[in-house]
């Protein structure tokens, strides 16, 4: 039986097969390895075709690409191919009837295996002796796994692949020496060089992931007897290393999914054992590499069966240690990079360890993880929230270590599609995890809540679970009563992050928390009490406008008109000061939008006789004739000075009938105090055209009488 064909069933290749083995015939025939090992990966993309597989002239011609690769330098590539084909030919009907056929093609892949080991030649030899699966070809393997093929076994996902399909070969087998060498395939695996601090956790984990997948599919699709599954089984429960924890959890699944209850309360009584390898590595302080990578398979095992775990499985008691452990996982992505920089390595290379730790299956499941271990309450809020505030604070802490100062030369040269990835997959972790342990319970934690969420903003990616937390804190803050200082309230006024010094308006990551906080902001206005909003909350918000991200002051502008809106009682007091404030860093800083927005509401809706908005007029029109008496510094269909004179135009459509008269010659001073006649008849334009668009059809004949008899002045 062809186990490749159990995970994943390969399309026969188009065209004819047969003739693409006559073109590799006659490559191998004039000994040319590189013409030859194109004509091969045809072949090999054709492997699975029964017209190939039964075939001996396909036997034969892969024999002879396999000898021509042992002999000449450079055929690794066409040794790794020609070993695919045979591969696949082994596994026919015709094959194991062909005693002859099986020594030749063992003895050729053991001797190719023993001269080349790159570009997957050593993986393919092992998956051809597994595939041969004769007693002969089982010794070969095992001596070919002692020799130190796990050094190369993980190198790539296709290498890692044959290796898992070699170990099936292994356990499927119906002779001992088959379930050797399965063993010795297993135990070459604990074997890998170190490397560099991420170079075991690389191999283990797409090895790891390969592995689980493949045993998985070939036990789930009966080609594994029941007894050779026991002995696997009971072989890994007394070993615990990364090999055997993978092969646990594909059974574990296997028996799920088989409906095995004795076999599925073996692996589950194994599986557990892996607890007391995460609380050791959870509390470890110093780098153990195997350590380390016995926890990193421990995680992605666990949480693979913990999905096919019902409610009152096995597994589900230590959802809170696997929860820890993912989060002490995801930290390492700002510790790689610290470590990097602490060696003195290139940013490129820094990159490449980031990038092999977070293209992981911990890292892209992240969301699948954070399910995994928390839905269905399967975490008490009294251990999850503490720990992914912890968690939370202990990513944005190195993340701004990374950005300071002395470090941005340095990481700003990072491969930033990396960095956001990465970033991505913890937020995915933490928001998920911190959605299923809010699921009502959100009123009495929205501190903690918001402590999580706001750390954790610089690493945000939009998703709909984003939407649907913020949404509901959004609306919670709501429905809170006003002007109670409730709690709630309390609780998300004590998340504003300290600002103290002058090196927060450049901080980026402490920004990014600050944005969150004032998008949100507007929601609770309402529930403070006035002394409240006047001590606490505006000051806060008016240090905010003096960020140097254009975002961050934008939300403070925008926190500024819901504080307007909440609390019209409280304008003449606030908004003097705002305005004098906005009008000073306009247009550097000041965004026009909120500015236009507080304006309005301040004229439109302020106490009936206040004259709050004469102080709006003259403050506007001093700030126009100052910018129309600065020398212009850019070119504009549209100068940052318009918008300001047609916000103060607008003013003689909103305010009080009383104060109509006083606003008219203020503004019919800013049309006429220019000396250049083209000028006063363009601003008279603009005014005409603002009255006339006056839906106030009660002041609207007598403003246009107004503009008409201004025209005779110009």
């Amino acid at each position: 039986m062809h186990l490749e064909r159990l995970a994943a069933p390969p399309a026969p290749a188009a065209g004819a097969p047969l003739d693409a083995v006559e073109v590799l015939a006659r490559f191998v025939a004039m000994r040319d390895v590189r013409g030859a090992t194109t004509a091969c990966g045809a072949v090999a993309k054709a492997r699975f075709d029964d017209r190939v597989v039964e075939s001996a002239r396909a036997f034969e011609v892969a024999l002879d690409a396999l000898a021509l690769a042992t002999a000449r330098e450079g055929g690794d590539a066409l040794g790794a191919r020609a070993a695919r084909v045979i591969a696949a030919c082994a596994r026919g009907r015709r094959f194991r009837e062909d005693a002859f056929g099986s020594r030749a093609a063992t003895r050729c892949a053991a001797a190719f295996a023993e001269r080349r080991r790159g570009e997957g030649a050593a993986t393919a030899s092992a998956l051809a002796l597994a595939a041969i699966g004769s007693e002969e070809s089982f010794e070969a393997l095992v001596v070919l796994v002692r020799s130190g093929i796990g050094a190369v076994a993980f190198e790539t996902p296709s290498s890692a692949l044959e290796y898992a399909y070699a170990y099936a070969y292994g356990v499927a087998a119906e002779r001992a020496s088959g379930t050797a060498a399965a063993s010795a395939l297993l135990e070459a695996w604990e074997r890998v060089d170190v490397g560099d601090e991420y170079a075991v956790l690389r191999k283990c984990l797409f090895g790891g992931r390969s592995l689980r997948r493949v045993l998985e599919s070939v036990v789930t699709g009966g080609a594994v007897p029941k007894a050779n599954a026991d002995v696997v089984v009971a072989a890994c429960a007394k070993d615990g290393r990364c090999g055997a924890v993978y092969v646990l959890s594909a059974m574990y699944r296997s028996s799920v999914a088989l409906n095995d209850e004795a076999m599925r309360a073996s692996c589950g009584v194994a599986l557990m054992r892996s607890v007391g390898v995460l609380e050791r590595w959870i509390a470890c302080t110093a780098r153990d590499p195997s350590l380390e990578a016995r926890a990193f398979a421990s995680v992605s095992t666990i949480s693979a069966c913990l999905d096919m775990d019902g409610q009152n499985g096995p597994l589900q008691s230590v959802r809170a240690v696997v929860a820890r452990a993912t989060c002490k996982i995801f930290a390492l992505m700002n510790v790689s990079l610290l470590q990097s920089l602490a060696r003195g390595r290139d940013p490129r290379e820094a990159s490449r360890i980031l990038e092999d730790l977070t293209t992981s299956p911990i890292y892209m499941n992240a969301h699948f993880i954070a399910e995994a271990v928390s839905r269905d309450d399967g975490l008490d809020p009294r251990q999850s929230l503490p720990m992914l505030m912890e968690f939370s604070r202990n990513v944005y802490d190195t993340a701004q270590e990374l950005a300071a100062s002395e470090c941005a030369g340095w990481t700003d040269t990072l491969d930033n599609s990396v960095v956001r990835a990465a970033r991505a997959n913890i937020y995915d972790f933490a928001l998920i995890t911190l959605k299923n342990a809010l699921r009502g319970r959100l009123e009495a934690h929205v501190g903690d809540a918001m402590f999580v969420l706001s750390h954790l903003e610089f690493a945000r990616s939009t998703s709909l679970e984003y939407a649907q937390v913020l949404g509901a804190l959004a609306t919670l803050l709501n429905s809170l009563p006003s002007s109670s200082d409730a709690p709630a309230a309390m609780a998300f006024l004590a998340s504003l992050p300290e600002l103290a010094g002058d090196a927060w308006r450049g901080d980026k990551i402490l920004g990014a928390r600050m944005h969150l906080i004032l998008r949100l902001l507007p929601f609770a206005l309402s529930k403070f009490t006035t002394p409240r909003i006047i001590v606490d909350v505006c000051p806060y918000v008016r240090r905010c406008c003096d960020h140097e991200a254009k975002h961050v002051v934008k939300a403070a502008h925008v926190a500024y008109v819901g504080i307007f809106h909440a609390r019209p009682e409280l304008n003449g007091q606030l908004f003097p000061d705002y305005l004098r404030m906005s009008l000073e860093r306009y247009p550097a800083s000041t965004p026009l939008e909120p500015l236009v927005a507080a304006v309005g509401l301040v004229t439109k809706f302020g106490e009936a006789g206040s004259e709050l908005a004469l102080f709006v007029a003259r403050e506007l029109s001093e700030k126009v004739k100052n910018m129309d008496a600065a020398p212009p510094t850019m070119s504009s269909e549209d100068p940052p000075v318009e918008p300001l004179r047609r916000l103060l135009f607008q003013l003689v459509t909103l305010v009080d009938f009383p104060l109509i008269p006083v606003i008219q010659d203020i503004l019919e001073d800013a049309v006429l105090d220019s000396s250049d006649p083209f000028t006063r008849a363009r601003r008279h334009e603009t005014l005409a055209y603002t009255v006339m668009r006056c839906p106030d059809y009660a002041r609207k004949p007598m403003m246009v009488d107004w503009v008409m008899q201004m025209n005779s002045k110009l």
